[in-house]
């Protein structure tokens, strides 16, 4: 099936491109409250993980000490994610929502100022804890299996204690 939707995409190309935009667009008008509330799912998620009593678990092992303290943990994520992201994206993303969708607006925002400051929302969505929350997910899914356990680092062994 992915080799026949290869072939069709080089065969027919723009009828392929016209036809998956608008797949992506219905997709876009129609789903957009599930991707959010699916964010929200993880970020709670996340939020009783740290508060309930595997909060206090060990990502290595029981009688192994962490190599970094907490702030030198924070320094590094933000420095290899969220530090390079602003960087490079941090005028260009809310720019990009600005000029290239003009009419992806709340209903009643019309002038120039409500459209900027639409992108600079949809921006922030993408930078906040909704962006971390599945990759703190998948982190703590591979800590707790790979370190523990002696795994190599792949996403199939986060499965391991669910599917054995």
């Amino acid at each position: 099936m992915l080799w026949g939707l290869v072939f069709y995409c080089i065969n027919v190309g723009t009828a392929a491109a016209t036809e998956f935009g608008k797949w992506q667009s219905w997709v876009t008008q129609n789903f957009t409250w599930l991707y959010i509330g699916a964010q929200n799912a993880w970020i709670g998620f996340l939020l009783w993980v740290a508060f309930s009593k595997y909060g206090s678990m060990k990502l290595g092992k029981d009688h192994e000490s962490p190599k970094y303290d907490d702030l030198s943990w924070f320094a590094m994520l933000f420095a290899s994610g969220i530090g390079i992201g602003l960087f490079y994206y941090g005028v260009t993303e809310p720019i990009y929502y600005y000029t290239r969708y003009p009419n992806m607006q709340k209903p009643g925002w019309t002038n120039d100022d409500q459209r900027a400051q639409q992108a600079l929302f949809i921006t922030m969505f993408h930078w906040a804890l909704h962006a971390w929350a599945p990759y703190i997910t998948v982190a703590l899914s591979l800590g707790l299996v790979c370190f523990r356990q002696d795994k190599p680092l792949t996403i199939r062994f986060c499965f391991l204690p669910l599917l054995g």
